[in-house]
């Protein structure tokens, strides 16, 4: 019956709200251009009301395709729902939304908000590449998926006030393709990496808070135009370990990251044995300015290729005086901090 609506004609397809545990069963579905998918409680998607709880799309076990799929679609909005991958055995399998790869060089327009997507048997969400201007925002939760919360292959996309913990992989991963985006104010946790780039270029990250990583907070492989500011880093959830950093910067050589205005934190809970191994780590040139560091915990490393490894941890603070690490000075200062002489 949902496919046949979505077939059939424009508009919006309201869901109503269901008691808790129960809602609509499905396989997968096909997404026309100009859909509105929607529940109808008007109190939020995590709160019970009068109606029960608020509209739930439950995932058929063992389907083979995504739950909704949106390849090729355009001006589609999906809103106040629950979507229940019921992957409780933990297999892997298709994502819960997909937008596959396209030559559409036009506006894509996804706006998926104030929805919760969870027990995903692979990506909660997967954009493929030829895909433009998809926002993920609101009261959006993600968690517990078997591969990524987020997979990114399209461009101008916006990501903001999101949740998502708890990923087999990363809570957003960047493939190549994706390029021009912007995650803003996210809360990632307890995922593999939090947000993974590879080959990107024009990434922003401003304001997160990544919390408690298996693995880095953030990598960065071979990406150009790369900003991560004002962002609030707490140290891995695993044992010390030193290739595990807040921030990792692998050959992101053709132009510097600009790392910028970020908090590196232990909070009273974490003991020392779950430090990061650095807290930012580059082999080629970055530029830093203004982060903030607590005392005991790793503030930068750098490797110039030769095996030997530059930490610092005495200074605790930069002030507003960017630094080139890892490139040649200008000029060596003198003692009382003139150039040259």
């Amino acid at each position: 019956a949902l496919q046949n609506w979505l077939s059939a004609g424009g508009g919006t397809l309201m869901l109503d709200p269901v008691d808790q545990g129960m809602g609509y069963l499905t396989g997968p579905l096909t997404v026309p251009n100009e859909r509105h998918i929607c529940g109808t409680s008007p109190s939020g998607i995590y709160l019970y009301n009068a109606g029960g709880w608020v509209s739930r799309l439950f995932f058929k076990p063992g389907s083979t395709g995504a739950l909704l799929n949106g390849t090729g679609s355009q001006n589609v909005i999906i809103e106040n729902i629950c979507i229940d991958g019921l992957n409780i055995m933990q297999t892997a399998g298709p994502p819960l939304i997909y937008i596959g790869d396209t030559n559409n060089s036009n506006e894509t327009s996804w706006h998926i908000r104030d929805v919760l997507l969870y027990r995903a048997p692979g990506d909660a969400i997967s954009l493929g590449q030829g895909n433009r201007s998809v926002e993920i925002s609101g009261r959006t939760f993600i968690y517990n998926c078997m591969a990524n919360g987020i997979r990114v292959r399209s461009s101008d996309c916006r990501f903001n006030n999101l949740c998502i913990g708890q990923c087999y992989n990363a809570g957003i991963l960047y493939e190549q393709g994706g390029w021009t985006n912007v995650i803003y104010g996210c809360e990632i946790w307890e995922c593999f990496t939090g947000i993974t780039i590879q080959s990107c270029e024009s990434i922003q990250i401003i304001g997160c808070f990544i919390d408690s990583m298996y693995q880095h907070g953030i990598y960065a492989f071979s990406t150009t135009s790369l900003t991560i500011s004002s962002n609030h880093f707490t140290p891995s959830s695993q044992a010390l370990d030193t290739a595990a950093m807040n921030i990792c910067l692998d050959q992101c050589t053709a132009t510097m990251p600009l790392v910028i205005g970020n908090t590196f934190y232990k909070p009273s809970w974490a003991s020392s044995a779950k430090l990061p191994g650095y807290c930012i780590y580059s082999p080629n040139p970055y530029i830093e300015t203004g982060n903030s560091y607590q005392a005991g915990v790793f503030r930068w490393a750098i490797d110039n290729g030769t095996g030997a490894t530059t930490v610092e941890n005495t200074l605790q603070h930069k002030g507003t005086k960017a630094g080139f690490y890892n490139a040649t000075p200008i000029a060596k200062p003198t003692i009382t901090g003139s150039r040259g002489g």
